[in-house]
């Protein structure tokens, strides 16, 4: 899994690709975290090349869109690929975390 950043101080938007399994929902986290941090409130996370979302990426992504609602930020996924798009249906989060246009 690779995660790129641009990182304005306002919002930060990670693009993620590969696979968001446990091994990547732990490096995911660490750069939401890192971004957190930095003081950025607002991040969307781009899963257009993303190949797999698992429960542990879905976890982390949950995990601090909950943080940042509660500390008065945002967090967004944009361009899901079409395999986290179907896990976003399925799980009941897709009204929740996709970021609309």
């Amino acid at each position: 899994m690779d995660i790129q950043h641009s990182s304005p101080i306002e919002k930060n938007e990670l693009i993620v690709s590969g696979r968001i399994d446990g091994i990547g929902a732990h490096r995911l986290g660490a750069a939401l975290v890192d971004s957190i941090a930095d003081g950025v409130k607002n991040i969307v996370v781009d899963l257009k090349d993303a190949t797999f979302l698992g429960s542990a990426g879905l976890g982390t992504l949950l995990r601090h869109w909950r943080q940042l609602q509660k500390n008065g930020g945002t967090l967004h996924v944009a361009n899901p690929s079409p395999q986290v798009l179907l896990l976003l249906n399925v799980s009941g989060f897709k009204d929740l975390l996709l970021q609309k246009s």
